[in-house]
């Protein structure tokens, strides 16, 4: 099991790639990852599963595939936001 919390704060275009690229690999060797984030979009790009978490509590566990980046927000803040 590997844990990286906020890995792409830092990171250029190019070497965010590259991170995933090791994040596959890790995966298809059945190595756990995992990645903590605000930025949605890399956990949409790269996870299997999502934890919301509300002030510091999990508020839901589910597949990626199960649940809109709208959705997860919405999870996170613990009510509806009206996109813009």
């Amino acid at each position: 099991m590997i844990v990286m919390d906020e890995p792409s704060a830092a990171l250029t275009p190019r070497e965010l790639k590259w991170l995933f690229g090791i994040i596959c690999d890790l995966k298809a060797k059945v190595i756990g990852v995992i990645y903590i984030s605000y930025r949605l979009v890399e956990i949409v790009e790269i996870a299997d599963r999502t934890t919301a978490l509300r002030n510091g509590r999990q508020v839901a566990d589910m597949r990626v595939t199960d649940i809109s980046r709208q959705g997860l927000i919405e999870l996170m803040v613990g009510r509806e936001i009206e996109e813009g």
